[in-house]
């Protein structure tokens, strides 16, 4: 696979993530954080202070939800799928819905796929906003190229 569907849920937008995007030792660095959030229970200190990963399989590891939360307050949550995953999909509709945002109504992305959700903390996190995009991207090939 060459490519995966990465949606912002906030907006609608679309894009191709390509897998040449993603620089080979950011994507071991991130395949070894989720490995290790996984083996902590799913909750691990990130490398930028004061930053926490949640990490939640679903079903049988093809799919996982991920959160990161700046000081306990969650600023973004993610989906994953490298294959259809309509309880995680049907997960994060329901987060955006709790939002109340604005826009169309959102279809499951063709698979493999990574959808992301920024959460009203993330409004005053402007430093959060340079990294978490490269985040969402080297995250989902992380997990779709371990979900294989």
């Amino acid at each position: 696979m060459t490519y995966l569907n990465h949606l912002t849920l906030n907006t609608g937008h679309l894009r191709r993530s390509y897998r040449s995007e993603v620089n080979p030792s950011a994507l071991a660095h991130t395949r070894d954080l989720l490995a290790d959030a996984i083996e902590a229970g799913g909750d691990i200190a990130m490398p930028v202070d004061r930053y926490r990963l949640h990490v939640e399989p679903f079903g049988s590891r093809r799919a996982a939800l991920c959160t990161v939360s700046r000081a306990a307050a969650p600023i973004m949550s993610m989906g994953v799928a490298a294959r259809p995953a309509r309880a995680l999909w049907g997960q994060l509709i329901a987060m955006r819905h709790r939002l109340q945002l604005d826009g169309p109504e959102l279809a499951e992305p063709d698979a493999p796929w990574c959808a992301a959700l920024l959460l009203p903390p993330s409004d005053d996190d402007h430093g959060a906003m340079a990294w978490l995009g490269d985040l969402e991207r080297c995250a989902a090939w992380a997990w779709i190229e371990g979900a294989a």
